[in-house]
């Protein structure tokens, strides 16, 4: 199929290199702001042990077809539910997660102000081991401004 959108599959293969090069076999994995159901669980590894944390719209939805996703990929999948309609991040215990993946998440956050941007990458940075890997894939021009801005803040970094 990658005669039919060549540049899509350049990016679906780019984006599977950079998280499997960052998330080994066996980790715990928070899935920030997750939108997608079970489409990122296929850039991640076997063994691995997901986290997604829920907006209010996805928390809604049917989790039974990602549930099924992962266990065909032999990984384990639970969820979190966002706080205050979504305006703030679940509760998570600190430096539990071997890695936390942002797919479009400091996107989605920046349209409720930079304070969102910050405590969202806040939370996936206390929620790290202190090892830990944040791995982020945005698809908007201003995500290393976005970024920067809320780790420069952080005490965390």
């Amino acid at each position: 199929l990658d005669w039919v959108n060549p540049k899509y599959w350049q990016l679906q293969a780019s984006t599977a290199k950079l998280v499997s090069a960052c998330i080994g076999r066996g980790s715990t994995v928070l899935e920030v702001d997750a939108v997608d159901g079970a489409k990122n669980l296929y850039y991640l590894p076997m063994g691995c042990t997901i986290t997604q944390w829920l907006n209010p719209q996805e928390a809604a939805k049917d989790i039974g077809p990602t549930k099924m996703a992962a266990s065909k990929n032999g990984q384990g999948l639970e969820t979190v539910n966002a706080r205050d309609n979504g305006r703030k991040a679940p509760r998570l215990q600190p430096e539990s997660f071997d890695a936390c993946l942002m797919f479009g998440a400091l996107a989605r956050a920046a349209p409720r102000g930079p304070d969102a941007v910050f405590e969202t990458c806040d939370a996936a940075l206390r929620a790290l081991k202190p090892d830990g890997r944040l791995v982020f894939v945005e698809r908007t021009d201003d995500a290393e401004l976005l970024l920067a801005t809320a780790l420069d803040d952080s005490d965390l970094v």
